[in-house]
């Protein structure tokens, strides 16, 4: 299989939770990679896989991971068809954190075995590895077990928290493992309002002794003058295509992030002076931490309204990388059982 997404060039992801309304979820699905296709999204990450204590799982959360699923083999395949980009799904998140533990009395190996086999037997492009608020050798176990049967053809990547002790948790294993993980999808909206600044998270992560701003990370060393570091802190590098920064507009997010800021930090980059970002913004990419597939502000978390800002955002975005939305293929593969909508209908959003 030839993977869509070139891993050197820039990505622009949308994660996915919250399941799709009632209804033929084959022709919303179809709606939504074309709209995705529209804009220049080229990842799609599903959310998420975990476990239930009894079984290594890997059959899922419920959602829109659930939706996907119950797709018919040939419908999966017409959608990733029609799909000018990659869909992953992701392991764990924020609530799968007890999860890892439980890993531990099947063996690392197993679980690594069986995640792989749920992602083939589900026609994903590849496996994102977010799971938070655990010691570093769990994780470094577990992402170790799940690289080293790596295919190939997969992709492998990481969604570490910003600013403090997760982000160096993920350096060190990118130290031991780096060729495998194909980049991390940084969640810098965990620092509130620091990441507004355009220094802090482009220049000098200065409140951190992490050193997690952009130029930081690619050169490998503090700021000079970090006061955590008494002005030497040195690290593993981690290369400009491996760093996508990660926009919050999911309400539960800090009240300082919105749909603006998904084009809002990037147009920070787009502005310096220095020089420092533009083998960068040839790249690395942006994330957006959730799209509503229901788009109820009453049932769920966010309003269609706000899905819609978040993707002009993103066309924003992708304009200030440099990049072209690509062209939808205006005849997606043939699905007897399932006629594919209408390429250009009045509401191509998803709707409840």
């Amino acid at each position: 299989m030839v993977l869509k997404v070139d891993p050197k060039k820039p990505k622009f992801v949308l994660y996915m939770v919250t399941e799709f309304p009632e209804g033929n979820l084959y022709e919303k699905f179809l709606e939504f990679v074309k709209k995705c296709n529209e804009v220049g999204v080229n990842v799609i990450i599903l959310s998420f896989i975990i476990n239930d204590k009894e079984n290594t799982i890997i059959e899922g959360d419920a959602g829109i991971l659930m939706n996907w699923k119950s797709l018919e083999p040939k419908e999966r395949q017409s959608i990733k068809d029609t799909f000018n980009g990659s869909i992953l799904v992701s392991h764990g998140g924020n609530t799968g954190s007890i999860s890892i533990y439980d890993y531990k009395s099947f063996g690392y190996t197993k679980v690594a075995e069986d995640t792989w086999k749920f992602i083939a037997k589900n026609n994903f492009d590849g496996l994102d590895i977010d799971y938070e608020n655990i010691p570093e050798v769990d994780l470094k176990d577990f992402t170790e077990a799940i690289a080293k049967i790596k295919p190939s053809d997969k992709f492998l990547t990481m969604a570490p928290q910003a600013s403090w002790q997760p982000i160096n948790d993920h350096r060190n294993i990118y130290t031991e493992i780096g060729d495998k993980i194909d980049w991390f999808n940084l969640q810098i909206y965990n620092q509130q309002a620091d990441y507004n600044e355009y220094n802090y998270t482009m220049v000098d992560g200065y409140k951190s002794e992490y050193a997690t701003s952009v130029r930081e990370l690619i050169e490998g060393r503090a700021a000079p003058g970090n006061p955590h570091c008494g002005g030497i802190c040195e690290y593993t590098k981690i290369p400009a295509h491996k760093i996508v920064l990660g926009s919050c507009i999911a309400r539960e997010c800090p009240e300082s992030i919105n749909p603006e800021m998904a084009a809002g930090f990037i147009d920070m980059a787009s502005k310096d002076t220095n020089g420092y970002f533009t083998e960068w913004l040839k790249s690395g990419g942006m994330f957006i931490w959730q799209y509503n597939a229901g788009g109820n502000p009453d049932t769920a978390e966010y309003s269609d309204k706000e899905n819609n800002d978040s993707l002009k955002n993103m066309a924003k975005a992708i304009k200030l990388f440099g990049g072209k939305s690509p062209t939808p293929d205006p005849t997606p593969p043939d699905n007897p059982d399932n006629p594919t909508p209408p390429d250009n209908p009045d509401n191509p959003t998803p709707t409840p």
